[in-house]
């Protein structure tokens, strides 16, 4: 059986939309052309165009952002649906033909939130049984562990899928430093210490903040290798409240995972500017850094073919 896809139709200029002209370069000719931009893509880019035909920018040279039609009526423009318009503004931003922020958008979607209180539900039920006192377990009770092995060091799906029980969890034996969520545990005594435990990205990406930090004081260390390492902790504070740690934290999670993945996914196949700026969990640039990495693996609407 034939498989049919259902194209809409654009619904047409008036004439006062179709006065004026915008200007393309050559290099960003070659660049459509070069990535092969596909129908749909060109027709939002030359859509986009007609709707933003100049850049302008600030005094201080800061980009201006002028408002445009939302993804729904840009899709009624040019003949697609609005999730494909969401899906190739960003491969316009991907290669530098075209950018946007999201300022706000409105809406309530009761199934979502339906969803999300059956999620909160059996949450709570599974932290309750986790919280469940487990006196008779651990090391120091050897039947414990020979009568019921899935209790016992031995099992390596209890640490994989439910890393709250594993041997690795700082959180499960520490008291956090107060008022300081974001720093380093207090058993980390040594800047050698610390930086073994960040991960290569991590790593890389700390450094980089740090030696900006070091280049923006008045006077620059001899040695700024060892200023940062006089100073790991409250630069390490400071660094966790970046985009570039929110970045990197989230690239090494599973976030499929997470008790709540199913209802992110469903707000983001609405609209990932929508669940950026509107949802509930953690903060925008996280939310960011979620949907990039969901998207980066095809898992919002799957990988192109």
């Amino acid at each position: 059986m034939q498989k049919t896809r259902n194209i809409g139709r654009p619904v047409g200029f008036g004439e006062k939309e179709m006065e004026g002209y915008f200007m393309i370069s050559n290099q960003d000719a070659a660049i459509a052309i070069v990535n092969k931009l596909s129908g749909t893509q060109l027709r939002l880019w030359l859509y986009l165009m007609m709707v933003d035909s100049f850049a302008d920018t600030t005094a201080d040279g800061e980009k201006v952002y002028h408002e445009i039609p939302s993804p729904a009526e840009i899709a009624l423009k040019i003949g697609a649906n609005a999730e494909t318009v969401e899906k190739d503004m960003r491969v316009l931003r991907k290669h530098g033909l075209y950018d946007y922020r999201v300022t706000a958008w409105g809406g309530h979607n009761h199934s979502a939130a339906n969803a999300r209180r059956e999620s909160d539900r059996l949450r709570q039920q599974k932290k309750s049984h986790q919280t469940q006192p487990s006196a008779g377990g651990g090391l120091n009770n050897p039947s414990k562990r020979l009568n019921n092995p899935q209790q016992g060091l031995n099992n390596p799906s209890e640490r994989l899928f439910n890393p709250s029980e594993g041997l690795n969890n700082p959180s499960k034996n520490l008291e956090p430093l107060p008022d300081k969520a974001s720093s380093a545990p207090q058993t980390i005594k040594t800047y050698s210490d610390f930086i073994q435990t960040l991960s290569e990205g991590e790593r890389e990406k700390f450094l980089n903040f740090a030696l900006q930090k070091c280049k923006a004081l008045p006077k620059l260390p001899e040695l700024p290798l060892k200023w940062i390492e006089a100073h790991w902790q409250e630069l390490y504070a400071q660094f966790k409240s970046t985009p570039e740690a929110a970045a990197a934290e989230v690239a090494s999670t599973d976030w499929t995972q997470h008790p709540d993945w199913y209802d992110w996914l469903a707000e983001m196949r609405e609209g990932v500017p929508r669940f950026v700026a509107l949802g509930k969990c953690f903060n925008n640039k996280t939310r960011r850094a979620i949907a990039d990495w969901a998207d980066e693996r095809g898992l919002i609407w799957g990988t192109e073919s």
